[in-house]
């Protein structure tokens, strides 16, 4: 089963509220949204780990787009790996020891190593331990989510309280 992960932060969360005290804070709403979705893309690059074999470092094929309409803003980080599912699967969830060989029986894998080149029938991978890299950094996202929506509500109330709505 693919793995899919995409973080998505939706301003409209807060616009039923926001209408009570006025359009002037959506711009304000979104510029906390916006921070947050950056915040989430540099964690994710940040702790994703670099590779040992030489690979191209997989922290710099995170990307996020913006899409914009004039209902909604959204915000999706993705990665570019070839083998995305592959990939997001191992960097949560950690690979078992394992042997890798050749998709052709009679072919060979090819890489580099230290600047050498190899080629060889198989290898024999270590494992990889579960780093939870994208559930952590959801989770935190999440409770960053949670404390910005209180924090509006507690100024919303304190606006309607001061009779400004």
């Amino acid at each position: 089963m693919p793995f899919k992960f995409e973080i998505k932060l939706d301003p409209r969360v807060f616009i039923k509220k926001i209408q009570a005290v006025g359009t002037k804070v959506i711009p304000y709403i979104k510029v906390d949204v916006e921070d947050l979705a950056e915040w989430a893309f540099e964690e994710i690059k940040a702790r994703t780990p670099e590779t040992s074999s030489g690979h191209r470092d997989i922290g710099k094929l995170w990307q996020m787009t913006t899409n914009r309409t004039a209902a909604r803003e959204e915000y999706v980080i993705k990665n570019l790996y070839p083998d995305q599912d592959i990939l997001i699967i191992i960097l949560e969830e950690g690979a078992e020891r394992h042997v890798i060989k050749p998709r052709k029986s009679d072919g060979f894998l090819h890489f580099f190593i230290g600047g050498k080149e190899i080629f060889t029938r198989q290898v024999f991978h270590p494992g990889i331990p579960a780093l939870n890299l994208l559930s952590s950094v959801e989770a935190e996202l999440r409770s960053k989510v949670d404390w910005l929506t209180q924090r509006f509500f507690d100024h919303v109330k304190r606006l309607e309280s001061m009779g400004i709505t």
